[in-house]
């Protein structure tokens, strides 16, 4: 059982029963509406193939660069948060595909929380559930309970590490789960390709990181920190076998609980 706050629940959730009686052109159209949205970062996922995810339980054809790695984490069973979720692909390939218990989408954009809503409603499973909340707030777990696993792709961006957020928010996101976080980032950075800074401006913000020859060493920071302490670290990339490689590519880390 999830032990949800009522007060964390949206409360226009659609009504799953209209939802399904609708037509597939009124569901089409209703769709459409809602992803008509100028802002890129409202729906960056691609609703397409998040429809074919919950229509027809596959996910051939659809997905990233980091799919493959993602399916290779354990969820069975598992009670999992997905921070930044966007409209939910993650959130439905771990609950159809790899059997997790209990998902709750967060994401910060109202709308892709309304689009990912919509498609629970029409499709299901159950188990998936979207929410707008701050998943840093003191009283986050408080509401929503602690979770097995944590899923952040594309969270840890460039402007996250750019802007310094990265190491606290990887703080943050260790206090609420009791067995992994699976991370997308780069251990190496490109000043001027990824984070579009100088060597100066970045030092300002990591007094204690290395940067040399135009790349900044973030996986090495997070070491140094301690955040990394009490965890292990993997990679479930399979063409990378390191997990403390100096590569530039984003990669999906699996941090367990030691």
């Amino acid at each position: 059982m999830s032990t949800l706050h009522p007060s964390s629940w949206r409360r226009d959730f659609p009504d799953s029963n209209a939802v399904r009686a609708l037509s597939e052109q009124e569901f089409r159209n209703r769709l459409d509406a809602l992803c008509d949205i100028e802002d890129p970062e409202a729906i960056w996922r691609t609703p397409e193939e998040v429809e074919q995810l919950c229509r027809h339980h596959t996910h051939d054809g659809t997905g990233d660069r980091v799919t493959p790695s993602f399916l290779r984490a354990d969820l069975r069973g598992r009670r999992v948060a997905d921070l930044g979720s966007n409209i939910g692909y993650y959130s439905f390939l771990a609950s159809i595909v790899m059997g997790a218990r209990e998902v709750l989408a967060f994401d910060r954009s109202p709308r892709a929380i309304e689009v990912g809503s919509f498609f629970q409603a029409r499709f299901g499973p159950e188990n998936v559930s979207f929410h707008s909340a701050n998943f840093l707030a003191p009283e986050f777990t408080q509401d929503f309970g602690r979770f097995d696993v944590a899923v952040l792709i594309d969270v840890m961006g460039d402007t996250c590490v750019r802007e310094g957020r990265g190491p606290g928010l990887l703080a943050g996101v260790q206090q609420m789960v009791d067995e992994a976080i699976l991370l997308v980032f780069r251990p190496v950075y490109k000043l001027k390709e990824h984070l579009k800074v100088s060597a100066e401006e970045l030092q300002a913000v990591y007094p204690d990181g290395r940067i040399e020859d135009g790349r900044f060493h973030y996986l090495e920071l997070l070491v140094r920190r301690g955040l990394l302490e009490g965890w292990s670290l993997d990679l479930l990339d399979p063409t990378f076998t390191d997990p403390l490689d100096t590569s530039t590519q984003k990669q999906l880390f699996r941090l367990r609980k030691v």
